[in-house]
């Protein structure tokens, strides 16, 4: 069965701003000591993300991560663990999946991603 066809949530390809950086063991001397960056989805459900970035992190690897969906005026914060990295010419295209986000945020999510599909 191929990986999409185990997923549990609706997949929306659309462009999101996000803001991401390393947590966990090795970002830094200490929580939140790695440098915040910028960026945006290649596609993203209630469940993970994709998105592109210059860095390859690892599987397993732990980020932080906000996501700010349009025109809602809350960001959601999460740890995200990463399930995936694929070259994409001169980027990487990293998977996350999403390891605390509230299940109120998750909801959030499922309902944007539905009324945009």
């Amino acid at each position: 069965m191929a990986p999409e066809d185990q997923r549990n949530y609706r997949r929306l390809t659309m462009k999101v701003n996000i803001r991401y950086r390393a947590a966990g063991p090795g970002a830094g001397k200490q929580a939140g000591a790695s440098p915040e960056k910028y960026g945006v989805t290649v596609d993203f459900s209630a469940g993970g993300l994709a998105f592109h970035t210059d860095e390859n992190y690892r599987p397993e690897s732990l980020l932080e991560v906000t996501v700010e969906l349009p025109a809602e005026s809350l960001p959601m914060n999460c740890l995200a663990k990463v399930v995936r990295t694929v070259r994409e010419g001169s980027f990487w295209r990293v998977a996350v999946l999403f390891m605390d986000l509230p299940a109120g945020d998750r909801a959030r999510i499922d309902r944007f991603v539905a009324g945009e599909s």
